[in-house]
């Protein structure tokens, strides 16, 4: 059963890749089949060739519609191969927040990966806002600057490639994820869970710079925040520590944090004012939270 499903699988996947046409139609059966037992998993391993393909042959870069944002975006990255491949949104409650984003506004995202919430967030806030992005990791760094570059977005995003940690350094060890599917679990502060998994590997790992939040603000020429995201592996805490003055003196009106719903970071930012619902259930993860300033 196994070897006549890859078979199909295969077929469907060299099909599409050899007429574009029909990745539009492709998408569609794959969101109408993603709960039916048995197709779903054609669709997945199609998917899984199909975006080989793809990167293989330099065809990746396509037009992805998030709502009314259309952006241009390595199709194969995790976060969009969904809403590319199959019409299912990446983290769509994290998405709806970004989306709420308005012309002039300020976004802060820390860990931004590849980019796929930092170019929505540029979209958005349009030339007159103002996107921030950091993301230590040396490779993905250059593919999210490739990513604001495609997308003409110099104007309003900055790509900072350091880390945001609780003091300033320049030689902090990243520990990078060892999954070739999923870029976004690097982090300073490696969980037991993600070391036993085989996610994370204390041998892989690359030096990278890291600044409190609070010492690149006294430089960064910012005059608000409105929203902040952090989602860096197990590290929030020390980030927040890092940012302190800047929570103090911005009072950001919303964070999106990847975060334990009992963990210090949530129980930090309560101290501060902030009311606290969760934005996204991760399966067998960490949930996306949102913390919002009390009324």
């Amino acid at each position: 059963m196994k070897r006549a499903r890859d078979s199909v699988s295969s077929l469907v996947a060299q099909m599409v890749h050899t007429v574009p046409v029909l990745q539009r139609p492709y998408a569609v059966a794959a969101f109408a089949c993603s709960r039916v037992p048995g197709v779903h998993t054609v669709f997945r391993e199609a998917t899984r060739q199909l975006s080989r393909q793809m990167r293989d042959s330099g065809q990746n870069i396509r037009p992805v519609r998030i709502g009314d944002v259309a952006m241009l975006f390595d199709v194969t990255d995790f976060t969009v191969q969904g809403a590319y491949f199959s019409r299912i949104r990446y983290e769509p409650g994290a998405t709806a927040s970004i989306m709420g984003l308005a012309p002039g506004h300020v976004f802060v995202d820390i860990g931004a990966n590849s980019g796929y919430f930092t170019i929505l967030a540029g979209a958005r806030v349009g030339a007159g806002g103002r996107v921030f992005a950091f993301e230590p990791n040396p490779v993905v760094c250059r593919r999210l600057q490739r990513h604001v570059d495609v997308n003409r977005m110099n104007d309003r995003i900055r790509v900072v490639d350091e880390a945001i940690s609780d003091r300033d350094a320049d030689d902090l060890s990243l520990f990078i994820s060892c999954r070739v599917d999923n870029s976004g679990l690097s982090s300073l502060a490696p969980s037991s869970a993600a070391l036993a998994s085989g996610d994370l590997n204390l041998d892989v790992k690359v030096r990278v710079r890291a600044s409190r939040f609070d010492s690149w603000m006294r430089t960064a020429q910012v005059s608000r925040i409105d929203l902040l995201k952090i989602d860096i592996e197990g590290a929030e805490l020390a980030a927040l520590n890092g940012m302190r003055r800047t929570l103090d003196r911005f009072r950001p009106r919303a964070i999106i944090c990847e975060t334990p719903e009992r963990g210090p970071a949530v129980e930090f930012l309560r101290t501060l004012g902030y009311r606290v619902s969760v934005l996204d259930k991760i399966p067998g993860g960490v949930p996306n939270l949102l913390f919002e300033v009390a009324s």
